[in-house]
């Protein structure tokens, strides 16, 4: 799949997410859960696909720079250290799959994506660590 398919798709669970507050809560409350873990899954696949060297120059000139290095490494409870937010996006990547639907798991894949060139990588950093602490506490 292209990106341009992948944003395409994203496109489709905002428009679903945007919908589905029309719809009775007992039907919202068994669907939300699937568009969310939808959401994740396109952010992580939408983030690997930019990653690749292989992406062609309009997506490369928009997408994140992954080996940008956060100004201050992350601990992990496993004495490792995250220093990129290549190294970020992988940690969440390889999560189970009911871990990455959280919430705080989300937020922090959007944060990484949302970092360009010039931009600070602090509020990155923050969504990570907010969402270890959060898998900390279960």
């Amino acid at each position: 799949m292209n990106v341009s398919g992948l944003r395409e798709l994203d496109e489709m669970a905002s428009k679903l997410e945007a919908t589905i507050h029309e719809l009775p809560q007992v039907k919202r409350d068994k669907l939300l859960p699937d568009i969310e873990r939808i959401r994740a899954q396109l952010t992580a696949l939408l983030s690997a696909f930019n990653a690749q060297p292989g992406s062609d120059a309009k997506v490369r000139a928009e997408r994140v720079v992954w080996s940008r290095k956060f100004e201050v490494p992350i601990a992990l409870p496993n004495g490792q250290k995250i220093t990129t937010l290549r190294d970020a996006a992988d940690y969440i990547i390889g999560l189970p799959p009911e871990t990455v639907k959280l919430l705080y798991w989300q937020l922090a894949m959007e944060a990484l994506s949302q970092v360009t060139e010039q931009s600070p990588t602090t509020l990155a950093r923050r969504a990570f660590l907010r969402a270890l602490s959060g898998d900390a506490q279960g």
